[in-house]
């Protein structure tokens, strides 16, 4: 049997063959194999379809351009643009799946499924699999891949050197108002160094040079329930502690215990919070687990599964 997948609108860099959804029905179905196709006009099995939904700023442009010149290209550019879909791209697949790493809402009228940070409906054929679970390593059977964390390991305590500076650092390409107040905010207590291509200061290795700090800033973009990007894993999985904004109120088991969650405080707050840290509250954070149950893949499992050999 030959399953035929399709991946279209994923971010720059992307490899399908490395993706956890193709390992993941290469898991389901042993005994087939997985074909990555990647001509649009060729039907297949299965088409996922993310939200980067530009090639480049000249197509982004170009696209608008054409927005002034009908109603339909113009519904199309705010689609693609706000919504992350393309509502008119010509369908051939028997199955098509909507997948987001960014904070939007599901399109359901046009997808067979969605994977997405709402809350699981399966009236509404959604998952919730937050991009944090890209970050996990879910196949024992693969060679082991740099950064990726066992699902088990999360809810353990971790050993960490106690000789590491009381600094924080932080990493973004992009550096958006709610960061950059939170730099300044922290720093005025915590000695920030802050690096990426929004500051001017690249770095070969970002796992390297987190691991000369005792915090990581790593609040997320967007406080939305059940957003929880890379950023927080990353951020534990490299040894520190994460200074974060983001929203609870997930289908994750977050351990409070392990993150200095600053969401909603004013300066004041934030202050006083952090100055009253001492060693023994250092060594908790340092060595608490991220999260208090092990995550499991079994619900997209399922899911997929039950997508595609649903008539």
């Amino acid at each position: 049997m030959i399953l035929r997948v399709r991946y279209i609108d994923f971010w720059p860099g992307f490899v399908p063959e490395d993706f956890l959804m193709t390992k993941l029905l290469r898991k389901i179905y042993p005994k087939s194999i997985i074909e990555i196709v990647k001509n649009k006009s060729i039907s297949v099995d299965l088409e996922i379809c993310s939200v980067f939904t530009f090639n480049s700023l000249a197509d982004k442009v170009h696209a608008r351009l054409l927005g002034a010149t009908s109603e339909a290209a113009l519904r199309d550019y705010v689609c693609r643009t706000d919504f992350g879909h393309r509502p008119t791209y010509r369908n051939h697949a028997r199955k098509r799946i909507w997948y987001t790493c960014e904070n939007l809402r599901p399109p359901q009228e046009l997808f067979d499924g969605t994977i997405s940070f709402d809350k699981t409906d399966p009236a509404a054929k959604n998952i919730y699999f937050p991009f944090f679970y890209n970050s996990i390593d879910w196949f024992p059977s693969s060679d082991m891949e740099a950064g990726l964390v066992k699902p088990d390991t999360l809810v353990e305590k971790r050993t960490i050197k106690k000789d590491r500076p009381l600094k924080a650092c932080s990493f973004a390409s992009n550096l958006a108002p709610n960061r950059e107040r939170l730099i300044n905010v922290v720093g005025q207590i915590i000695p920030v160094d802050a690096y990426g291509k929004s500051v001017g200061k690249f770095v070969a290795s970002k796992s390297d040079v987190a691991r000369r700090y005792t915090f990581q800033i790593c609040n997320e973009n967007s406080q939305y329930p059940g957003y929880v990007t890379e950023k927080l894993i990353e951020a534990w999985n490299l040894g520190n502690i994460p200074i974060w904004t983001g929203n609870f109120e997930s289908n994750l088991s977050l351990n409070r215990k392990s993150i200095i969650d600053l969401t909603g405080m004013i300066t004041k707050e934030i202050h006083e919070l952090l100055n009253d840290l001492d060693q023994s509250d250092i060594e908790e954070l340092q060595t608490a687990p991220l999260m208090t149950e092990v995550p499991s893949i079994e619900p997209l499992t399922l899911f997929l599964r039950s997508l595609l050999e649903s008539h």
